[in-house]
C-alpha cells in the first residue's frame, strides 16, 4: 500500500512541532569520543558468545539466517547501551542487514544527542545500502534500511532528506517513520494527522493498519495528558485492530499498558492488562507462541504490583511447556523458554530463572543440526544478557561447550 500524498506532506518542517536535534556550532574544546555505557562484564561476554555462535554459520548457503541472527545480537547490544560493541558486530554482517544495523545504531546515537557519531554511521549505512542495491533483488529488504535512515533524518530536523528516502516505500516498511512523525508532530497538526490515520484504518490494508497502529500508540502516549485526544486515538486503535492477528493486538495493547502506567494511571493500565488476558484466554494458540505471551502478561502484572498474579501467570507458561514439550518443535523450544526465564528474573525469582535457563540451554542442542543450535545459543546468550542474570559455573560451562561443539552438518 502506497501512502497518500497528503500523508507525505507531514514531512514538512512546519508540521514538526516537537524539538528536533540539529548540529550545533563547533565546541571550543574537543569533545570526548562517545562510549558504551558501563555494564557488567558478563553481559558483554554473553553478547560476544552469541555473536560468535552465529558467526560460525557458513555464508553459503546460510547468509540470510546468519545475518538475521547477527542482527538480533546487534539489537540486544543496543538495548544494553553498547553502540560501539554493536557497531563492531555490524561491520561483520555480510548482507543488507549490515546497513540496517548501522542505521539502527545511528538512531541510537541520535537519542543520545551524539550527532556527529550518528551522521558518520548514517553515511556508512547509506554506502552499505548502495552497495547492497547492486546485489539485492527483493526491494523490501532495502526499504527497511531506507525507512530507518528516513526516521533518522526526521529526528535531525531534515524533512526534505527524509522525504527523498521515504517516497515510494510501502506501508509494510514504514512504521519506524510513522513513529518518528508522531513523536515530532506539532500539536496543532494533531487533527490532520488523526484524519489521515482514519483513512488508513478505513482502507483495511493489513500493512497500512499495522503501521498506523505503531504511530497511534505513540500519539496515545504523547498526548496522554489530553483526555479528548487520548480517547479519540484509543477508539481508533480499538476499531482498527479487530481484523489483525492476535499477536499484533497483544503487542499494541502492551504499548498502551506501558503508556498508562508511565503516566501514573494504574486503573487504565489494569484495564489493558485485563483486556489482554481475556483476548489470550479466548484465542487458541500453539504452546510455543503462548508461552512468551503469558510471560509478557506476567511482566505487566508485576509492574502493576500484582506479584501473586504475576507468579501464577509465569508458572502457567512453564507448565505449558512441560505438558506439551513433545508437541513443540525442538528448534523453537529454547526460543519459547527464554521469555519465561526473563519474566522470572524481572519478578525477582532468581532460582526459578536459573532453572528455566538451564532447561533452555539443554533444549538448544536438541536439534542435531548446527544452524538451529547456533541460532538457539545466540538467543539464549542475548536473553540472559538482557535479563542481567549472571550465569553460574554450570551454565557458563554449558555455553562454552555448546559454542565449541557447533559444527556441520549445518
Amino acid at each position: 500500500m502506497q501512502v497518500p500524498t497528503a500523508l507525505l506532506s507531514l514531512f514538512l518542517g512546519a508540521l514538526l512541532g516537537a524539538p528536533v536535534l540539529a548540529q550545533t556550532s563547533q565546541p571550543t574544546e574537543p569533545k570526548a569520543a562517545p562510549q558504551d555505557r558501563p555494564i557488567a562484564s558478563f553481559r558483554r561476554d554473553l553478547l560476544d558468545a552469541g555473536f560468535r555462535a552465529v558467526a560460525k554459520l557458513p555464508t553459503k548457503p546460510h547468509v540470510k539466517n546468519r545475518a538475521r541472527a547477527e542482527g538480533g545480537v546487534v539489537e540486544a547490544a543496543l538495548e544494553l547501551g553498547q553502540p560501539e560493541l554493536a557497531a563492531s558486530y555490524a561491520a561483520q554482517i555480510d548482507n543488507w542487514r549490515g546497513a540496517l544495523a548501522l542505521a539502527e545504531i545511528a538512531a541510537y546515537w541520535i537519542g543520545e544527542a551524539e550527532l556527529d557519531e550518528a551522521r558518520s554511521l548514517m553515511a556508512r549505512a547509506q554506502e552499505a545500502l548502495e552497495a547492497a542495491s547492486a546485489e539485492e533483488s527483493q526491494g523490501w529488504r532495502l526499504a527497511r534500511v531506507r525507512a530507518t535512515l528516513a526516521a533518522c533524518h526526521l529526528r535531525l530536523g531534515e524533512p526534505e532528506l527524509a522525504m527523498e528516502l521515504r517516497v515510494g516505500l510501502d506501508a509494510s516498511e514504514t512504521a519506524v517513520v510513522e513513529v518518528a512523525l508522531a513523536q515530532l508532530l506539532a500539536p496543532e497538526s494533531f487533527d490532520e494527522r488523526f484524519e489521515l490515520a482514519k483513512e488508513v484504518a478505513a482502507s483495511g490494508d493489513f500493512e497500512g493498519v499495522h503501521s498506523m497502529l505503531a504511530s497511534c500508540t505513540t500519539l496515545f502516549a504523547r498526548f496522554y495528558d489530553e483526555p479528548e485526544r487520548r480517547t479519540k486515538v484509543l477508539a481508533l486503535i480499538e476499531s482498527a485492530w479487530k481484523t489483525l492477528p492476535v499477536p499484533v493486538r497483544l503487542e499494541t495493547n502492551a504499548a498502551l499498558f506501558t503508556a498508562a502506567l508511565e503516566h501514573g494511571d494504574d486503573e487504565a493500565a489494569a484495564g489493558f492488562l485485563a483486556a489482554a488476558d481475556a483476548l489470550l484466554a479466548a484465542t487458541p494458540t500453539a504452546p510455543d507462541a503462548r508461552m512468551p505471551q503469558l510471560a509478557s502478561l506476567a511482566l505487566q502484572a508485576g509492574r502493576l504490583g500484582r506479584a501473586e498474579d504475576a507468579r501464577a501467570t509465569v508458572a502457567e507458561a512453564l507448565e505449558l511447556f512441560h505438558a506439551n514439550r513433545e508437541r513443540i518443535v525442538d528448534m523453537v523450544r529454547c526460543r519459547a523458554l527464554c521469555p519465561v526465564a526473563e519474566a522470572y528474573v524481572a519478578l525477582g525469582l532468581e532460582g526459578e530463572a536459573r532453572a528455566v535457563y538451564a532447561l533452555a540451554a539443554a533444549e538448544s542442542f536438541a536439534n542435531p543440526n548446527g544452524r538451529p543450535r547456533a541460532e538457539d545459543l545466540a538467543t539464549l546468550c542475548c536473553s540472559i544478557a538482557r535479563a542481567g542474570l549472571e550465569p553460574d559455573e554450570a551454565l557458563w560451562i554449558r555455553i562454552g561447550t555448546s559454542l565449541d561443539r557447533l559444527a556441520a552438518p549445518w
